[in-house]
């Protein structure tokens, strides 16, 4: 009996059944305020999101975002619409830290909300590898924490550039 090969990750989705799983996730995701025009890209996206369960991985992300302040009718399904990935980062291991730094720098509830909404993929970053580095560069740039607090709810991504490539002058 020859085996088939398994089904590439996009494909995944094929092997729920639709009652059981896909429609109490699509019926989940609407009720975050995902446009349902949005809810095949989401899947298409991170087709891995079919595999998470409702009831413990998807529920702590929605509470882990609302608790920074983001509303459950729309705030947070515009983040899932705008970084479908974010949902397949842990909320202790990755999420929580990087919320955690970015407070601690200086960044108000506010300001956090502000980022997360405009470019979540920042809370996707390694805090010891990427933010803290970058952190610490624009303060030898001469900024002082009130200033990169400013620099980061304005300009999200500059905490997750690279020094070499984008925020060192290149003479």
């Amino acid at each position: 009996m020859k085996l088939l090969p398994p089904l590439p990750s996009s494909l995944t989705i094929l092997s729920h059944s639709v009652e059981e799983k896909l429609c109490p996730l699509l019926a989940f995701f609407q009720a975050l305020g995902v446009p349902e025009k949005q809810l095949g890209r989401i899947l298409l996206l991170n087709p891995r999101l079919v595999s998470y369960s409702i009831d413990s991985k998807l529920t702590e992300f929605v509470d882990f975002l609302a608790s920074l302040g983001l509303t459950k009718d729309g705030m947070i399904g515009k983040v899932l619409v705008k970084h479908p990935f974010i949902m397949g980062y842990g909320v202790e291991k990755r999420l929580r830290p990087t919320s955690e730094f970015l407070k601690s720098v200086g960044l108000t509830e506010l300001d956090l909300r502000t980022v997360v909404l405009n470019f979540p993929e920042v809370l996707c970053r390694d805090v010891d590898k990427i933010l803290k580095p970058n952190f610490a560069y624009l303060s030898r740039c001469g900024f002082n924490d009130r200033q990169i607090a400013a620099l980061v709810t304005g300009y999200p991504p500059i905490l997750i550039k690279s020094i070499r490539n984008s925020l060192e002058p290149s003479y």
